[in-house]
C-alpha cells in the first residue's frame, strides 16, 4: 500500500467514525471520542513531521495553509474533550467534520500525490504522537 493510499484511507475511517457519532448521539461513547482524537492527532503528526517536510520548496504556501487548519483541528478537538452537553457535542463533531471534508479534499486533490510510489509501510510503525507534542499551528504557544 502505497502513502497517498494510506493517509486517504485514513481520512475516510476517521470521517465515517465521526459520522456515525452525529447520526448516533446518545450511542456516543468516551471510546469513540478518544478514538477519534488519537486517530486525527497520530494523522496530523505523521503529515508534519514526516510528509511535509519532504515536498518541494514551491509548496511552501500549501504547507502553511494546511499547518493552519491542522492548528483549527486541534482547538475542535480540545473542545470536544471538555464538552459535557450532548448537544454542544453533536455541534462540535459537525464542525470538525466539516473543517476536515475541505481539508482532506485540498489534500488529497495534489499533495498526497507526492507519495503514490512510496510504501506506506514506514508510516505504519507510528502509534502516536509524543504524549506533549503539538501541531505547529500551536507548538509556538
Amino acid at each position: 500500500m502505497d502513502v497517498r493510499y494510506y493517509m486517504m484511507n485514513d481520512h475516510q475511517e476517521t470521517n465515517e467514525l465521526i459520522e456515525k457519532l452525529i447520526s448516533q448521539p446518545r450511542q456516543s461513547s468516551n471510546t469513540m471520542l478518544n478514538s477519534i482524537d488519537s486517530m486525527l492527532r497520530r494523522h496530523i503528526f505523521i503529515e508534519e513531521t514526516i510528509l511535509f517536510p519532504k515536498l518541494p520548496p514551491e509548496m511552501v504556501e500549501d504547507v502553511q495553509y494546511l499547518e493552519k487548519e491542522h492548528g483549527e483541528v486541534f482547538k475542535v478537538l480540545d473542545s470536544i474533550s471538555s464538552c459535557v452537553d450532548e448537544r454542544q457535542l453533536q455541534k462540535l463533531l459537525r464542525e470538525l467534520l466539516d473543517l476536515l471534508l475541505e481539508h482532506n479534499s485540498y489534500e488529497e486533490s495534489f499533495i498526497y500525490d507526492y507519495y503514490q510510489n512510496e510504501e506506506a509501510s514506514t508510516l505504519t510503525e507510528f502509534v502516536s504522537p509524543p504524549k506533549q507534542w503539538k501541531c505547529r499551528a500551536l507548538a509556538d504557544r
